[in-house]
């Protein structure tokens, strides 16, 4: 700051300068400061805190959508082991005036937690985890690991449980930090949670922040799609391997291939069930979730003769 200021007296050295001017000078160098010290560190722009919730098994609980009404599949499906849910209200009462429980926020949206007359989650007793991070500094922006076997990510804070490597090229979303530690989500063949130091700075580099933009594809939406086709693929396995197992038979398994970009996303059923309606009933299923999922957003779902489109209204 000195180097700043003596630098600002040597530029009007030439003017006669008064103490107001010096003491003007002076604010001007702290806002420059501020300005410098804010664009070199946006971490600081996100210094929101919340509280968290973080669950080894989510789905064993009693949950309500923000309609306070019973999830779907689609929606269940988004809760994967050692989910982050941001507290909103600890001791909230659903608009019936009577039921009590946590409200949260989760993947873009408000669920409820139910409670029982003790006050205790329903469903809790199953959860072989669940712990509560205090005033964690949201950060929800976007990394990309540039250096294999550098970053190790941990399934539970803040080194424990399972622990894997993540490659180069590997885009990280960091959800928020607690002490020395982010928790970041990330989508290998399912989105996954966990928790990492990222200490070695060289490591990593910063992407775009992440902000929810109902225009581009490449958001949690796009999420939220892929993981129900993902969930649609393994009920496809599930249900032929056994098929195949008490008949004897060799079925081939479906499975939905999908790419995607900001604009479009493109599921193709594998044959021989893309040229045919043996799977017509699933698909339709299938598709109704997807169109769920794009309530109130401006895309829309065409399925037609085993393919699957997700775009912008014209």
């Amino acid at each position: 700051m000195n180097l700043l200021y003596k630098y600002f007296s040597i530029l009007f050295s030439h003017y006669s300068i008064t103490p107001l001017f010096q003491h003007s000078m002076k604010i001007i160098v702290h806002i420059i400061l501020l300005i410098t010290l804010l664009l070199l560190t946006p971490d600081i722009l996100a210094q929101e805190s919340a509280d968290f919730i973080i669950s080894g098994k989510p789905q064993v609980y009693t949950i309500l959508n923000k309609y306070e009404q019973s999830l779907n599949d689609a929606e269940r499906e988004l809760f994967r082991p050692f989910s982050p849910l941001q507290i909103i209200n600890a001791e909230y009462t659903l608009g019936d005036g009577i039921t009590s429980a946590q409200k949260v926020r989760f993947s873009g949206d408000v669920y409820f937690f139910l409670k029982d007359d003790d006050g205790k989650l329903v469903g809790g007793k199953k959860d072989p985890y669940r712990h509560t991070f205090r005033k964690c500094r949201i950060i929800e922006d976007t990394i990309r690991v540039v250096k294999d076997r550098a970053i190790l990510l941990s399934q539970k804070y803040p080194s424990d449980g399972k622990r894997v490597y993540m490659g180069k090229g590997t885009l990280v979303i960091r959800l928020f930090k607690y002490q020395n530690y982010y928790c970041v989500k990330y989508i290998a063949k399912k989105v996954m949670y966990g928790w990492c130091s990222l200490s070695d700075k060289s490591a990593w580099k910063r992407e775009i922040r992440v902000k929810k933009v109902d225009t581009t594809l490449k958001s949690e939406l796009a999420e939220r799609i892929i993981e129900r086709i993902n969930s649609a693929n393994e009920k496809y396995e599930q249900y032929f391997e056994r098929f195949n197992k008490i008949t004897g038979k060799q079925k081939s398994i479906p499975r939905w291939r999908y790419s995607y970009d900001d604009e479009l996303i493109r599921c193709t059923l594998t044959n021989p069930y893309k040229d045919s309606d043996q799977l017509e009933e699933s698909t339709q299923y299938l598709v109704h979730d997807i169109e769920n999922l794009l309530i109130g957003k401006p895309f829309n779902v065409r399925y037609r003769n085993g393919e699957i489109l997700v775009q912008l209204r014209d």
